[in-house]
């Protein structure tokens, strides 16, 4: 994402900075350790990303955390993080910088399996009158896809 209000200090010059947010990837990783998140920057327009040198900015939480998808939260002026933690198991994280994160909620769904999603939508066209939408990537074949709602 486009960190605009360079918040993680990783600014150089008049580009804005871009950060990714990644999974270091557990038993795949030689020498295998446990699922991590970090980040990466770019003062160049995404053309070369450093690595932060204090990573991983997220340590292991569960399972084989992974697939963070992150967002900026104008409200509150923080970045939020969701992420996959293990079979029907989620988590939301936030920070003001990218480099510390914050538990904030845990997210069940039963059947759950990775690649979590979130955005807030507008219920009927009505901006005044929105819920936020989290989802998860299908089920497995052998298994019914369900629908889950959270409650404002």
């Amino acid at each position: 994402m486009v960190d605009e209000r360079n918040t993680a200090g990783f600014q150089t010059g008049e580009e804005k900075v871009i950060v990714a947010v990644f999974t270091y990837a557990g038993e795949h990783a030689r020498p295998p350790k446990p699922f991590t998140q970090g980040i990466a920057y770019s003062n160049d327009r995404g053309r070369t990303f450093t690595k932060y040198e204090q990573n991983p900015v997220v340590g292991h939480i569960a399972g084989s955390n992974r697939d963070p998808k992150v967002i900026w939260h104008q409200p509150t002026g923080k970045w939020a993080m969701a992420l996959y933690l293990d079979r029907g198991k989620f988590v939301l994280l936030g920070s003001q910088n990218l480099k510390q994160w914050e538990r904030l909620s845990d997210v069940a769904f039963p059947d759950g399996h990775e690649c979590p999603e979130f955005f807030e939508l507008p219920v009927d066209g009505d901006r005044n009158n929105t819920r936020w939408i989290f989802w998860k990537a299908a089920a497995a074949p052998d298994r019914p896809l369900r629908r889950y709602h959270l409650q404002a």
